[in-house]
């Protein structure tokens, strides 16, 4: 079977994997099916909302104006006696929860001796998950979020639930995002708050991604490698913290709350495009782009069949159209040449050398499944003629890879993002390191930079467990969350460090 075969058919497998999931979803076997209210004419409160936070439930009703007091009811479904507290105004929290376990929950105003049985609100059913990282809140209304590319209204909190982070709240819109993740049961999302919030210490920023790690239940694999790529000449990596997700009320798991790979002075710092922008020096950047092979909208195939996404400026005017058609055209010309190992004439006039090498070690070392055919970025500053390569992204599939959700993970003491076999028959710009791989002096460059790279990208390794330590407790309620059962082998800690242990040992002898 040939690497292009092989791969395809683990693709397909975990389409079929991740469908059997869907479909178990679909058919109400996640333990966190919300109930629905049958309010009637005698009740006294209404439209019962139940919302999962750290440590408990918060309730909040509908009633008339005149009431103020009110009974509050839950019991665990299934059993008959039902636990009571009285409170003033239409909110309570209701604590003392069992793990995992179902709850009823009914209000009703208080008794009194003129009305000693009032009506009872319909019941509402809600999951109790107990949360031990940051808890970000989205209500949306109760609208759900269907939608890659239309954003739904809604609002957020951010309780810090113990950690050393700022409470927050505000308006924000969401909306789906991915593309093989967004297929999957547990969704990943796009968020653009009203205005810029350091969510979890983060820099301040509108727009924020919740990556949902569904294919990595281990939670480690991307800030494992972002930190490596932190350490490179790469001058941005996106940051990252922990959280736990409730949306509209329910439970949705940890996520990875990231930066947003975006044109920003506190991310990609290069100068923003304007239509206006197209004569000059202003018309050469900055332009951010991404290597895709799903060919979107606002996507150009190279002469040598990679596919690059303009990333932004989100709408290209013509002359910008032809700009970025010119420049990658000369690259991959250079690049392809006679003489394109020419330090003077050759492709090292067009590329970032230092960045394209580190980009390239990276991606190796942890062997991430995409490299340089999807969710690989580079961007053309102002006034340069160079591409830049990074910011890093994508390792939910990394560092002990497996496409299978079922298999034991991919060998480690194999080439992945420079073997010519694989390069040459997944084409995209993968076909660009096996052509690099040609230069002897691009080949130094990597010895040398791994040489300086080696031991602290190590020192990573050797700090996963530590990083996946403090999550385990959420983990296991994610796994529960989401039907997965146990954590599977190879996602803890130890045996991803004993799989990256040996990644490096080969790398070592071969780069």
């Amino acid at each position: 079977m040939t690497p292009q075969a092989d791969r395809t058919d683990r693709r397909a497998r975990v389409r079929g994997v991740l469908a059997v999931a869907a479909i178990m979803i679909a058919a109400g076997c996640t333990p966190n099916q919300p109930g629905t209210p049958t309010d009637d004419d005698q009740s006294t409160a209404r439209n019962v909302r139940v919302e999962l936070v750290a440590g408990g439930a918060a309730l909040t009703w509908d009633a008339s104006p005149e009431v103020s007091s009110f009974e509050v009811d839950w019991r665990r479904v299934g059993t008959t006696t039902w636990s009571s507290t009285t409170v003033t105004g239409r909110h309570a929290l209701v604590t003392g929860q069992v793990d995992y376990a179902s709850y009823e929950y009914r209000v009703r105003a208080a008794p009194s001796p003129a009305t000693p049985e009032p009506g009872w609100s319909g019941t509402k059913v809600g999951t109790f998950y107990r949360m031990t990282l940051p808890v970000i809140s989205i209500d949306t209304g109760s609208t759900p979020i269907v939608s890659k590319d239309d954003y739904v209204d809604g609002r957020f909190t951010l309780d810090p639930n113990g950690a050393t982070a700022t409470a927050l709240s505000g308006d924000l819109e969401i909306k789906g995002r991915g593309n093989t993740t967004w297929d999957q049961p547990k969704k990943p999302y796009r968020v653009k708050l009203a205005t810029k919030a350091p969510l979890l210490g983060m820099p301040s920023s509108r727009h924020w991604v919740l990556l949902a790690n569904y294919a990595d239940q281990s939670q480690i694999r991307t800030t494992s490698a972002q930190a490596m790529a932190s350490m490179t000449s790469i001058p941005w990596s996106p940051r990252s913290a922990m959280a736990e997700l409730v949306l509209n009320g329910q439970y949705q798991g940890v996520y990875q709350v990231i930066e947003q790979i975006r044109i920003d002075p506190q991310r990609v710092d290069i100068d923003e495009m304007e239509p206006a922008d197209i004569t000059g020096g202003a018309l050469t950047g900055g332009y951010l782009f991404e290597v895709d092979f799903r060919n979107e909208p606002g996507s150009r195939n190279t002469p040598r069949g990679a596919q690059i996404l303009v990333k932004e400026p989100d709408e290209l005017a013509p002359e910008q159209d032809a700009y970025v058609d010119s420049v990658l055209q000369r690259f991959e010309a250079a690049l392809f040449a006679p003489n394109f190992a020419d330090p003077a004439e050759g492709y090292r006039r067009y590329v970032d050398i230092d960045s394209l090498v580190d980009s390239y070690l990276v991606s190796e070392f942890t062997m991430q499944v995409d490299a340089f055919y999807s969710s690989t970025y580079f961007y053309k500053p102002r006034g340069d003629e160079r591409f830049h390569f990074g910011p890093m992204w994508d390792f939910d599939m990394s560092q002990a890879p497996t496409t299978d959700l079922l298999v034991n993970p991919w060998p480690p003491d194999m080439a992945w993002v420079r073997n010519p076999l694989i390069s040459f028959n997944r084409g995209g710009a993968s076909v660009w390191l096996a052509r690099l791989f040609q230069d002897p002096t691009f080949v130094t460059a990597v010895h040398d930079r791994w040489q300086q790279l080696k031991d602290p990208f190590l020192a990573q390794v050797e700090a996963m467990d530590d990083i996946q330590g403090p999550l385990m407790p959420a983990i296991t309620v994610d796994a529960v969350r989401w039907n997965r059962g146990s954590l599977r082998t190879y996602h803890y800690a130890a045996n991803i460090q004993t799989w990256m242990r040996q990644r490096w040992n080969w790398m070592n002898a071969t780069m």
